[in-house]
This record gives C-alpha cells, sequence and structure tokens, in this order.
C-alpha cells in the first residue's frame, strides 16, 4: 500500500481521490479524520455561513486544511458529497452563485 502523504507531495488530486476510496467505508461523520490522517494533513475545519436547523447547523462544509487555501484538498459539503477540490476554488464557486461565509 502506498503512503499517501508521500503521493500527495508529487501529486495532490490523485491522492485526495484515493484516500476518498480507501475511507468509504467509514461513516461520514468519521470520514474526513481518517482522510486528514492518511493525507497528513493540518486538521479537518468548518466553513460555516448560514444557519440550518440539524446536525449540520450553521457549516456549509468541513475540509481537511491542506496548508493553503489553493492546496488540493476534500471537502465534505452540508448535502454529504465530497469534493476533491481546493477551500478558494470551493467558496469562490459558492460565493458566486449567492452563498455568504462568516
Amino acid at each position: 500500500m502506498e503512503n499517501l502523504a508521500d503521493l500527495y507531495r508529487v501529486d495532490p488530486a490523485h491522492a485526495c481521490r484515493l484516500a476518498l476510496r480507501r475511507t468509504r467505508k467509514i461513516d461520514e461523520r468519521h470520514r474526513l479524520e481518517k482522510i486528514n490522517e492518511l493525507l497528513e494533513m493540518h486538521g479537518v475545519e468548518a466553513i460555516r455561513g448560514e444557519w440550518e436547523n440539524g446536525y449540520w447547523c450553521d457549516v456549509v462544509a468541513e475540509y481537511c486544511n491542506a496548508g493553503d487555501t489553493y492546496d488540493c484538498t476534500v471537502v465534505h459539503t452540508r448535502g454529504g458529497r465530497f469534493l476533491v477540490t481546493t477551500l478558494g476554488d470551493y467558496v469562490e464557486t459558492k460565493e458566486r452563485n449567492g452563498h455568504r461565509f462568516q
């Protein structure tokens, strides 16, 4: 089994996709924590926006902190989707579509 943290340094998007595949059987509430560990990132953080009742409250998405806004990462959206993107690209796209963040 290849070390995903080493692969991330060479091909970040591929490493993120492999991390998603390797964690597909983990409950979505804990999946990012395992991906963070596999990729040796800097923790799981939240993007906050408008309040909604339920489990997510005001969290729009969670992501693995890659260390830079435009480094490739995995984002878990309030709708339950997992995306391989950058935090900056995710936020900019959402803002263009009218979303507001805190």
